[in-house]
Order: structure tokens, then C-alpha cells, then sequence
């Protein structure tokens, strides 16, 4: 819960996870995520696990593409080659220019950029530059896009190219998020247009949301998850929460804030496993939590290797607590 980027699923709306960390190196250094200009996200990559898990993509305009880890915010690399071969040849990253020309970076183990031209859907090895002989420019069957060849497409309304075992290119359009296969063009999936029913976007759709400001990616392999930049408390049930583990989320509650009448969306009661205990929780005043059962406020420091450190407003120590699991 909080700033930062939220990742839902495409099918329910759902969110999974939500990152806000501060980022470490590079162009970015001492950054935190939820104070990023969104015109340098580039996108949102499900990493191999020898990556170490799923990597935020940002445009620098002097080092160009910085990537980090979206958990901790560490620096992964950076990349800026001349880009030799098709429509980009001589080219370096910091020569294009985000969300008209760069789209994404896709695979998971080969790091491949994703750009788009006259031509259509170019990819470029992203650490020698070298056109990777792939370039696509199908017509589209189906979906909000039936008939409209790749290269045609409002470039405002391209998420980005998502990997599956066929390469899959996500736009957004008046019915959702579409799926086309960026070989043969078919809409094999979707297109895709819950509802959401908490936080700023409550009762908006997909559709309703703006690309590459509110909508900054698609992940995923086996299941496609929407990366959105906003504030978006989790939804009703369990949800596995970066740096506190599994909570329980039972929706709104009331806001204990200075007497104010409770608001939609503003607090939520969860439950923690380790604290075997109700914890109440607003976004306004996220990471301070208060324990129902203790009558504590306690404020939460961060976490490492399955620890969670917390400061107590009525105990004289900071004291630590395993992770909710």
C-alpha cells in the first residue's frame, strides 16, 4: 500500500504487489520510486531468478537506460549502446526518446529492447546494440485493433511487448488491455477490462486509465499483470505485502485520525500472522501501523533476511518480529 508502482492482475484488477523503494545508483541514486518523473518509466521486466527478480527500467537522458531492482532499489545496470542494423542503426539510447521511440525490455534471460518506428516493433540486444533480425509489422486481427497494422498503431496507447512463449504485444484500447501476437498479429487473449473497487482509481476500469502516466507496464510470464504508478490500497483478502509478508485485508474501516468520520478507501484493518493480531492501517500515515490488541502505534523501519524491525510509540526500544507467513 502507499506510492509507488502497483502491479494488478489483468483479468480481476487485483493488485499483487506494491514497490516504493529508494533507489541506489545510477542516474536515479537517492530517488524514491514514487518521486520518479512516470516520462522515464520505460517499463516494468519479470527478471529470470539469477536477475534477481523483477527490474524497474528508467530512461536517463545521460546514462540512458538505467535498471534497478524493483524490490530493493538497487542498481542492476546500465546500458547505453549504439544500436547498429534496421530502423535505429548509429543510434544511441540516450538519442531516443521514451515512450515514442523505446517501449520496453522483454526476456527474460537475454535483456532485449523494445522500440517502435515507421517500420513497426524493432528489437535490439539491449548490451551490444545489435539488431536482433526481428522486426514486425502484421496486421492486427481482433480486438479494439482488427485490421490496424503494427506500425499504425497511436504509439500513446502501446503498453509494451510481453514475453510468452510467443512474444505478445499489450495495448491499451477502448475496450481494455489487448493481447496480439507480435508474429501474426491473432488476439488470442482479452482483451481485458475489470473494475477496481479500491483506491483512486475505485469504480474506474482499465480503460479509463491513461497510458504511460497511470499505466507504466506489462509482466509477466504465465499470468499478465498490469504495472500501474499511483496510490492504490490492496485489495479484500490475503495479499503478499513487499517487506511484511502475507496480510489479511478485511476493506475500509474507520480513520482514527483526529476523530475523523471514516472515508472510502482511506483505512483498512488487517491481520498479521506473526502479531497473531488485527493491525489498523491508513495510506495517509503508511508505515505507521496500530495494533489493535497492544493499543500501540508502532511505526515499521524496514525489513531483512525475514525480519521486520518496528519502533514502538509506547515501548522504550525498537524490537523486531518475523515476517506475516
Amino acid at each position: 500500500m502507499g506510492k509507488g508502482i502497483q502491479t494488478l492482475n489483468v483479468q480481476t484488477g487485483n493488485i499483487a504487489v506494491t514497490f516504493d523503494p529508494v533507489l541506489s545508483g545510477g542516474e536515479f541514486d537517492g530517488v524514491r520510486l514514487d518521486a520518479v518523473p512516470v516520462d522515464v518509466i520505460v517499463s516494468v521486466r519479470e527478471a529470470s531468478e539469477t536477475d534477481g527478480g523483477s527490474e524497474l527500467v528508467l530512461w536517463g537522458s545521460q546514462t540512458g537506460l538505467n535498471v534497478y531492482n524493483i524490490g530493493d532499489g538497487t542498481l542492476a545496470a546500465v546500458y547505453n549502446p549504439t544500436l547498429s542494423g534496421g530502423p535505429f542503426d548509429g543510434m544511441a539510447i540516450t538519442d531516443l526518446t521514451n515512450n515514442v521511440n523505446l517501449l520496453s525490455l522483454r526476456k527474460r534471460e537475454a535483456r532485449e529492447l523494445a522500440l517502435f518506428s515507421a517500420g513497426g516493433i524493432s528489437l535490439y540486444n539491449i548490451e551490444t546494440g545489435e539488431d536482433s533480425n526481428f522486426t514486425r509489422d502484421v496486421a492486427l486481427q481482433g480486438g479494439d485493433y482488427d485490421g490496424v497494422r503494427i506500425s499504425q498503431l497511436p504509439v500513446e496507447q502501446i503498453i509494451g511487448v510481453r514475453d510468452t512463449l510467443a512474444s505478445e504485444l499489450a495495448v491499451l484500447g477502448p475496450s481494455g488491455v489487448n493481447f496480439y501476437d507480435v508474429d501474426i498479429g491473432i488476439s488470442d487473449q482479452g482483451p481485458y477490462n475489470p473494475t477496481m473497487v479500491l483506491g483512486d482509481y475505485a469504480g474506474q476500469s482499465f480503460s479509463k486509465l491513461e497510458n504511460n502516466t497511470q499505466i507504466v507496464g506489462i509482466r509477466g510470464t504465465a499470468g499478465a499483470q498490469l504495472s500501474t504508478f499511483s496510490i492504490l490500497p490492496p485489495p479484500i483478502g490475503w495479499v503478499w505485502v513487499n517487506g511484511q509478508g502475507w496480510w489479511y485485508f478485511t476493506g475500509p474501516g474507520p480513520r482514527w485520525i483526529d476523530g475523523e468520520p471514516p472515508q472510502s478507501g482511506e483505512a483498512v484493518y488487517i491481520y498479521d500472522i506473526a502479531f497473531a493480531s488485527w493491525v489498523w492501517a491508513s495510506p495517509d500515515i503508511y508505515p505507521w501501523l496500530y495494533e489493535v490488541d497492544a493499543g500501540d502505534w508502532i511505526y515499521w523501519l524496514g525489513s531483512f533476511a525475514g525480519t521486520r524491525w518496528f519502533y514502538s510509540n509506547t515501548g522504550v526500544e525498537n524490537f523486531t518480529i518475523g515476517l506475516s507467513q
